[in-house]
């Protein structure tokens, strides 16, 4: 299971599933089973996009996830039952789920905001507003630092526009850059940003952006 990819969703227009699969550990043997689904989970409020999930090692075994800003949940693996819930006013739809600590998750949303929540806390999450100006889709990512006081996240607008910012102080931004882009992307799935695991202050795009992999 991945953190930051989406899941297919199915269901009614009111809720969502995540199917959740485990790997065998006797891959060297010739069985067509070796991925095999183990389960699923209901959720609620199905975005077109699909829903966001995050997952890390745990005891007992949970997962992050949701399709909007306010359906963001944790779940208990074994029972199903919700664990925290993302206290959200909106209903943006998510492009990004994250752990960025043991506890502490990141919720990025298509229109630039995110969020900063911490699961063992029922206290209200931070907030970084959407960056203003007239960009369609926002792309985040976490920087995979081990603690939130050096996390950094990327957004990334359609226009082309890249802002960096310190979870110390999300009312400031690093620095910023501008990238060159031949057709602005209209969808989420045109584009992916990632930190580079390698190599220190730098993320990658790749996707509709000139076509190419660009390390800034």
């Amino acid at each position: 299971m991945t953190g930051r990819a989406p899941t297919c969703s199915s269901g009614t227009s009111e809720e969502t599933t995540v199917k959740l699969a485990a790997v065998s550990d006797t891959l060297c043997l010739p069985s067509p089973d070796v991925i095999r689904r183990t389960g699923s989970i209901q959720g609620r409020s199905v975005s077109h996009t699909g829903s966001r999930i995050a997952a890390r090692r745990s005891t007992p075994p949970q997962v992050l996830h949701g399709a909007q800003s306010s359906n963001v949940q944790l779940t208990h693996l074994g029972t199903g039952e919700t664990l925290y819930k993302l206290e959200a006013d909106s209903e943006d739809r998510l492009s990004c789920l994250a752990f960025v600590g043991d506890t502490v998750f990141l919720a990025s949303c298509c229109n630039g905001s995110f969020y900063i929540a911490d699961t063992r806390t029922s206290a209200a999450p931070q907030v970084s507003p959407a960056p203003s100006g007239e960009s369609v889709l926002w792309w985040t990512d976490a920087s995979a630092a081990p603690q939130q006081a050096c996390c950094k996240v990327v957004r990334l607008s359609s226009s082309g526009q890249a802002l960096v910012s310190d979870l110390r102080n999300l009312g400031g931004t690093v620095c910023k850059a501008q990238l060159g882009i031949q057709t602005p992307p209209c969808k989420l799935e045109d584009v992916t940003v990632l930190w580079a695991p390698a190599l220190d202050g730098c993320f990658s795009v790749s996707g509709q952006f000139m076509q190419t992999l660009k390390i800034l």
